[in-house]
């Protein structure tokens, strides 16, 4: 019989295995916050998500930037979140939404009842992308 086919040899590694920082990295908070900022904190107060500010964070070396931070404390005007979620203002508003529009529809054709709160164990954190440090 015939040995099986081996694959490939792979290639020597020639590179550095150091990723590459995320260009979004090096975005800093302007001493004024953009008017898009505004916009989205003033559309989650429409969406009835109770919010905090949140101090920017900033790490360019791991990678990793928040300029305009909040922390949700709901998802709405009758769906709290567990510890809070730090999110940036558009992930936030996404999420409103998508609670809104999606889950509470759903919680009540499945369940008959409204969706009250989500429990969550995180958010936004600056750490590596591999997961590291």
């Amino acid at each position: 019989p015939a040995a099986a086919p081996k694959p490939p040899e792979k290639p020597a590694d020639t590179h550095d295995n150091k990723i590459l920082p995320d260009p979004r990295s090096a975005e800093l908070p302007a001493d004024k916050m953009p008017a898009e900022e505004v916009a989205c904190r003033e559309r989650l107060k429409t969406l009835g998500v109770e919010f905090e500010e949140h101090k920017a964070e900033h790490d360019a070396e791991i990678g990793c930037s928040i300029p305009y931070p909040i922390v949700m404390k709901t998802l709405g005007k009758s769906i709290s979140i567990g510890a809070g979620a730090e999110l940036n203002c558009q992930m936030a508003e996404a999420a409103a939404r998508f609670a809104v529009e999606v889950i509470q529809p759903a919680a009540k054709a499945e369940f008959g009842a409204d969706l009250k709160s989500i429990g969550q164990a995180s958010a936004f954190v600056c750490r590596p992308r591999n997961g590291g440090g």
